[in-house]
């Protein structure tokens, strides 16, 4: 009796762990192929070619609309599409929008990384009573797939982040612009805290007015903030620090 006890329970305990060794496997092939998955969908390639309204163009080129300004450049993607031609309307209503006021530049770049084509805007814009130009960003992150804009749920799925580390990494970044100012002596930090810092920044969001450009693969922010105080930061940063490079 106790032989047969021993032996059942012999047996129910190799059962279970090849149930637990089985459970765990398909685990990690799970996990793998979401992994795998993942990476070759970021980096999937599309033939666009056999889209492209001109040919003989790139697949995004510098608009000759007769409104546009001589310094400026203003993008126009080069896709035989509903989607892509509404994108399109969409930019040159901010071009005409930007015209409308007092400006210094209307430019843009471009990148398409796999199957994503990401469109990066600057212009220079300043208000009528205004001493100094503002940055504005805009970008377009379009799928070659489907033509669909990738939201910022999207983005970051694609580069497997949680919005916790984009709002950390911005966050470590505008602290270490802070003690560089501090040791560079702008101010002391008795004269204003990283709280009054970001105060004068006009930051009260990490994660607000972010504008997501991908380079070759690599996800970038763009945030503008305020440089003009009584510190004169204007002299400390540069168009290069409103660039936030996340992965």
């Amino acid at each position: 009796m106790y032989d047969s006890h021993t032996k059942l329970f012999n047996n129910n305990s190799k059962f279970m762990r090849i149930i637990i060794i089985l459970v765990i496997t398909i685990g990690i092939g799970l996990v793998t192929f979401f992994i795998v998955n993942r990476f070759f969908n970021k980096n999937k390639t599309i033939d666009y070619q056999e889209f492209l309204e001109n040919p003989e163009k790139d697949i995004v080129y510098s608009s000759e609309d007769s409104t546009i300004k001589d310094n400026d450049i203003v993008p126009v993607i080069n896709i035989r599409n509903n989607s892509v031609e509404k994108i399109n309307e969409k930019i040159m209503n901010s071009y005409q929008d930007y015209l409308g006021k007092f400006t210094d530049g209307f430019t843009y770049q471009y990148n398409v990384s796999g199957k994503i084509l990401s469109i990066l805007i600057k212009s220079s814009q300043r208000y009528h009573d205004a001493t100094h130009f503002d940055f504005v960003y805009q970008t377009y992150n379009l799928d070659l797939e489907d033509f669909h804009l990738l939201t910022e749920k999207e983005l970051f799925e694609m580069f497997n982040l949680k919005s916790e580390k984009v709002d950390y990494f911005i966050a470590y970044k505008f602290m270490n612009y802070y003690n560089d100012l501090v040791d560079k002596k702008y101010f002391s930090e008795s004269a204003c805290d990283f709280s009054c810092f970001l105060d004068s920044k006009g930051v009260i969001d990490f994660l607000l007015d972010n504008h997501y450009y991908i380079r070759d693969n690599h996800l970038e922010v763009y945030k503008y903030f305020n440089i003009f105080t009584e510190y004169k930061e204007q002299n400390y940063f540069t168009e290069d620090s409103f660039r936030f490079v996340i992965t």
